[in-house]
């Protein structure tokens, strides 16, 4: 996608955006002028090296740089604002909805089929006016996108999950040196995405049944993950039956609760002390002392006890974020190949 947008055509298109009068109005923290400068110097100066050979990039967005997803996203939504949601309003589809570069939609047919497929093609002509060639499907009542199949079924939408006949479902295997958190992580995760993306309970049920099956293959006991999809598959209910409401406020609540945590991040190994007991000492030792003013209750100047005028300490909590150790592809792979044979410069005119 990157290469096939045009520098100065997304440069033009990102200015006219950012200098609007209603984005600046919307967006207050940058200037239009400065920020449209930084991105023509580095898409203008782009270099890639690839061997003895650095080259300059002449085309496309500048591919490694880091705001280049929203960059190119931007580009395109900019254009679905101007002249592609127009279609929105004037019946010709009641959905239209886009992830990066793969887009879905649904098609309100025309009952003149002859002016159905007219306007069909003119759709196709106003997106392909954005500057990106788009392949589009044919108009249908199922379609796999994403991870998930939709289907229009007596004018209702329904949902199962999709997954590629060759996806290997390479689950780690329990004798894998990971925390025990990892499995617990993955079962709830899966569980409730299943749960999410499924419109039929008999769905629901066939796809529990196989990722069970899946982890069984992978080496992990019966006893060991049922107590795991019991728990998962009650969360994945009692979450499901919240409103929007309350799921925002739960999630607020917890963004709130992580900017009062401090993190330590080790590697993970079986024999090391326990994650429960760093936790003990860090309540006994730091968070609550014996004897002495609680951690959170301290001054952020001079850990000294809270006074008038003085911020506390904003932290309640200890996360233990473990890093997984060096595994034998770490070891054993080659990370630096020695130079041989003929360089890249020499196959160049």
């Amino acid at each position: 996608m990157y290469p096939s947008i045009e520098t100065e055509a997304c440069l033009e298109r990102l200015a006219a955006y950012l200098r609007r009068p209603e984005t600046q109005a919307e967006f207050t923290h940058y200037h239009p002028d400065a920020l449209i400068e930084a991105l023509g110097l580095v898409m203008r100066n782009n270099r890639f090296k690839f061997g003895d050979v650095l080259v300059k990039q002449i085309k496309g967005i500048a591919m490694g740089m880091s705001p280049a997803p929203p960059i190119s996203n931007l580009y395109v939504a900019i254009h679905e604002e101007e002249e592609v949601l127009q279609y929105l309003t004037c019946n010709w589809l009641l959905f239209l909805k886009r992830f990066i570069d793969d887009g879905i939609g649904i098609w309100l047919h025309h009952p003149d089929l002859a002016e159905d497929e007219r306007r069909w093609k003119e759709f196709q002509s106003v997106v392909a006016r954005g500057g990106l060639a788009w392949d589009f499907s044919k108009r249908s009542n199922q379609i796999d996108f994403m991870d998930v199949t939709i289907s229009l079924v007596d004018n209702r939408v329904e949902f199962k999950l999709f997954e590629k006949p060759l996806a290997l479902h390479l689950y780690l295997p329990p004798h894998s040196c990971h925390p025990p958190g990892v499995i617990k992580g993955l079962v709830m995760g899966e569980v409730l995405r299943i749960f999410q993306l499924c419109s039929h309970d008999s769905d629901i049920d066939d796809y529990l049944s196989e990722f069970f099956r899946r982890l069984l293959d992978r080496g992990y006991q019966a006893e060991s993950l049922c107590p795991l999809f019991i728990k998962a598959v009650a969360n994945a209910e009692n979450y499901l039956s919240l409103s929007e409401v309350q799921r925002r406020k739960i999630k607020e609540a917890k963004a709130e609760a992580n900017k009062r945590r401090v993190y330590l991040k080790i590697p993970y190994h079986p024999s090391d002390i326990s994650r429960k007991d760093i936790q003990h000492l860090w309540y006994n030792l730091v968070a609550n002392p014996d004897g002495k003013t609680p951690f959170n209750q301290l001054s952020t100047n001079n850990l000294s006890p809270i006074g008038p005028g003085l911020a506390k300490m904003p932290v309640d909590q200890l996360i233990i974020a473990y890093r997984r150790a060096p595994n034998l592809g770490n070891l054993l792979s080659y990370r630096k190949i020695d130079d041989r044979g003929l360089k890249v410069s020499s196959f160049i005119d």
